[in-house]
């Protein structure tokens, strides 16, 4: 959410550098410049809300070495076939800076032996490849520049 306040300062600052120059028209300007905005802030919501609802109820515990998925469903780390880690460019280079506020979104994604797909997200923790690491699993990562997980 940093880099979503700080695109939004830097908008800001775009339009008031438009509103001073007298070369643009201002009205366009404006119009575009909150376009712009207000499609990154769509993105943005769209991801944070769909992040929520998929991980909303897990649980890992790598002591008892389970995940648990509502409070009826547990599954196990030796039920776990392969770990698919997706992550945003600047995650997997380990940037410092993110840029866009997609830069912070990634989850991991479990599938089980029977087929079975759960979802753990960076709302749940801030580094997910360090925490699915302990279960043990050969980990695939793939990189995508928004980390959605219906695709």
């Amino acid at each position: 959410m940093k880099a979503l306040f700080y695109n939004t300062i830097g908008f800001s600052a775009a339009a008031y550098y438009f509103s001073k120059s007298d070369t643009y028209d201002n009205s366009t300007t404006y119009l575009i410049l909150f376009l712009i905005w207000l499609l990154i802030l769509v993105i943005v919501s769209a991801l944070h809300i769909d992040y929520f609802f998929k991980s909303r109820t897990v649980e890992i515990d790598t002591s008892s070495k389970f995940i648990a998925f509502d409070q009826h469903e547990r599954i196990y780390f030796n039920q776990i076939k392969e770990i698919t880690l997706v992550i945003p460019p600047a995650l997997y280079r380990k940037d410092p800076v993110n840029v866009s506020p997609f830069d912070d979104y990634h989850y991991a994604r479990f599938v089980t032996n029977d087929g079975k797909s759960y979802f753990f997200t960076c709302l749940l923790s801030q580094n997910v490849e360090k925490v699915v690491i302990q279960i043990g699993v050969p980990l695939q990562i793939k990189k995508r520049l928004i980390a959605v997980t219906f695709f």
